[in-house]
């Protein structure tokens, strides 16, 4: 379970989240809606523990995420494969050097065997359909295309959580449709899935709309 309790967050003294709390349970779909600049990709991540909260607490499966805690690198490996986020701007998401090689990052990161990260890589390209495309590099990709790579890396490691950020940007209307029943298939099998969305697509299937 995810529980944000009193979060507050400022850029430059300039608030953006103002004592926010809530509660993500296992397997739940949560949309994010709100305003420009109400502050719902820091939302994400404090979650993915990319930033911390100024004033108030949050706990990830009970445990208290902070600095202090990421500051364990073991912990902080653990913890970070327990939840996959993909950015809002892929590009910044999608650096090596062809499409296999993105998606084994993570595992080879991890320092598994190579037979386990072929299998895993495999397995990813299958689900997502990509397999056309492991010798391709992801900077040649259309933006249908990286997302779904994108999508694939960060499955890799089976995360608990999948977080996504305005991940309806810049695709068409094929590549919007397979997200949707994706993240369906994924919600299907237990998956927790939090995303930051100023489209209605993914409000039907959503459990809880939050709006900051």
């Amino acid at each position: 379970m995810i529980k944000l309790d009193d979060i507050c967050f400022a850029y430059d003294s300039t608030p953006v989240l103002k004592h926010f709390s809530t509660e993500i349970a296992d397997g739940e779909f949560v949309v994010i809606k709100g305003d420009n600049g109400c502050g719902k990709s820091t939302l994400l991540n404090i979650i993915n523990a990319l930033e911390f909260a100024e004033i108030g607490t949050y706990t990830f499966d009970g445990t208290v995420i902070d600095k202090k805690a990421m500051k364990n690198e073991q912990f902080a490996k653990a913890f970070h494969q327990k939840i996959g986020y993909v950015f809002q701007n892929t590009d910044a998401q999608l650096f090596c050097s062809s499409v296999y090689d993105e998606i084994a990052f993570a595992p080879r990161q991890m320092q598994l065997d190579e037979a386990e990260i072929a299998k895993r890589v495999d397995d990813m390209l299958k689900l997502t359909g990509t397999e056309h495309l492991k010798e391709r590099a992801p900077f040649h990709l259309s933006m249908g295309e990286k997302k779904k790579v994108a999508v694939a890396s960060v499955l890799t490691m089976n995360p608990q959580v999948l977080i996504l950020d305005e991940p309806m940007n810049f695709l068409d209307k094929k590549s919007r449709e397979w997200l949707v029943e994706f993240l369906n298939q994924m919600h299907s099998v237990g998956k927790t899935i939090i995303i930051v969305s100023h489209t209605d697509d993914f409000d039907k299937m959503a459990d809880r709309i939050i709006e900051l």
